[in-house]
């Protein structure tokens, strides 16, 4: 659970992972109703990030809306000699609980966890399928609503 000032659009988990992993260095695309002048403005003045047009160029994405969520192969999604590489996605989702349908297991996950992330779909399953695949390479998801945030590293197995 983490606090901290928002422009708006953005949730508090979002602005706070941005605050903490985004630098001057850091290129940022932005989904469509991110894309406004106060998230940029938050952006430049809070972290000095560079936005960029070209998903494949981003070191991380902020995706406001589940609906504007890109296909997870338009972002770079590292190298054989450089997985690290690959582009992180924060996408804000209509809500975030423990205990839902979506369980989670993989390295850094003792057992298995539940989660319910509202708005992500079959779609981002289908997607988060094949990103899996690519290991070591493909995209880091960290889903975000309200002060919640759940970190999906690229070789965390989700099952319905």
């Amino acid at each position: 659970d983490i606090a901290c000032r928002t422009p708006g659009i953005l949730c508090e988990a979002a602005a706070a992972a941005a605050l903490a992993l985004f630098d001057r260095d850091t290129r940022v695309w932005l989904s469509p109703s991110a894309d406004c002048s106060r998230v940029r403005k938050y952006l430049r003045s809070q972290t000095a990030s560079i936005q960029v047009q070209e998903r494949m160029l981003a070191d991380f994405a902020i995706v406001a809306r589940p609906g504007e969520l890109p296909l997870l192969a338009s972002f770079h999604r590292g190298t054989e000699a450089d997985p690290g590489s690959s582009t992180t996605l924060i996408v804000q989702v209509d809500s975030l609980e423990g205990n839902g349908p979506l369980r989670l297991s993989g390295p850094g996950i003792q057992g298995a966890r539940s989660i319910e992330a509202k708005g992500l779909g079959e779609a981002f399953l289908s997607q988060w399928s094949g990103n899996a695949r690519l290991s070591p390479r493909g995209a880091d998801v960290l889903l975000v609503c309200g002060r919640r945030l759940c970190f999906l590293s690229r070789t965390i197995h989700i099952e319905v």
